[in-house]
């Protein structure tokens, strides 16, 4: 979640629950009744798509990043953005450890590249999807 630490510093601890309660809301309308999401650190979350091409994984982070930048999230009245890194097994890992630590280098490079992009760190090449 990009800039989760000011919203939290801005709002106060009972705003930052608020505030993670209605973007996680906004994560599980976009998930399929396989897929699973979870809070990974204070404002990180994994997204874990099963039985999913790299193409419709691509198309998944898009549709949900345009999803939270358009959302006014009501008690705050503002919006926010998300940085996404992609990781596919096993095709860009050998086992979870390295898929976590490939997602976790594409958050970054999303991140490095002005935040609000996705990014996926190809075991080849990596450039921004």
């Amino acid at each position: 979640i990009d800039n989760y630490k000011r919203i939290a510093n801005t709002y106060g601890g009972d705003a930052r629950v608020a505030f993670m309660r209605e973007f996680g809301g906004l994560v599980k309308r976009h998930l399929r009744a396989y897929d699973s999401a979870c809070r990974y650190g204070a404002d990180e979350i994994i997204i874990m798509l099963p039985n999913t091409s790299v193409d419709e994984t691509v198309h998944f982070a898009a549709t949900l990043c345009e999803s939270i930048r358009t959302h006014t999230f009501t008690e705050f009245d503002m919006v926010s953005t998300v940085s996404c890194g992609l990781a596919v097994f096993p095709d860009d890992a050998e086992d979870m450890e390295d898929l976590i630590l490939s997602t976790k280098h594409s958050v970054f490079e999303a991140q490095r590249a002005g935040r609000n992009k996705i990014f996926r760190n190809e075991l080849e090449a990596s450039q921004p999807v």
